[in-house]
Order: C-alpha cells, then structure tokens, then sequence
C-alpha cells in the first residue's frame, strides 16, 4: 500500500440503492444468503458450507482491512428497507 491511503465514506446512497456497513443484526441474513450453494458457487470467496459464526467473523475485520486501506466492504441495500435483499 502506498503513503496515500484511499478514504471511502462509510455509507454510499444512490437512489435507490443504498451501500453501508454492516451491522451485528445482517449476520444471520449473511449466513442465509452465503449458505445457498447457488450464491456461494458464483464467487471465489464465499467458503460452503457456511457455518454459524463465520459472517460475525468476517465482519470483525472489516474495520481493521478499512483502516489499512486494503478493503471496503459494503452491504447493499434499499433505501425503503435495510435488510440485505437477494435479487431474483
């Protein structure tokens, strides 16, 4: 990494998408999501099975990889709800 370390803002809001930090309460809709072989087939990172206990312990680093400027991760949502949505 470089002297000039990139700043992101935590919360990013284009109508109507809304991107922001996630929270303790996206965990269990984390671990759903993640543990459907479907969306985890699709990407090269999502280990399967997800187990209980892996989404808080990925959010965990998400403060330190921001800091460091090595990583900027987001939960997608929708600015009627807050929920994480999976698209059809």
């Amino acid at each position: 990494m470089t002297s000039a370390t990139l700043s992101l803002p935590a919360r990013i809001t284009s109508f109507p998408v809304v991107l922001r930090p996630f929270a303790p309460a996206d965990a269990p809709r984390v671990t759903e999501l993640c543990g459907d072989w479907e969306i985890a087939q699709m990407t090269a990172v999502i280990p399967h099975p997800y187990l209980p206990g892996m989404a808080e312990a990925w959010f965990a680093t998400h403060a330190q990889e921001r800091d460091a400027g090595t990583a900027w991760n987001y939960a997608i949502t929708h600015e009627r709800w807050s929920t994480l949505r999976r698209t059809p």
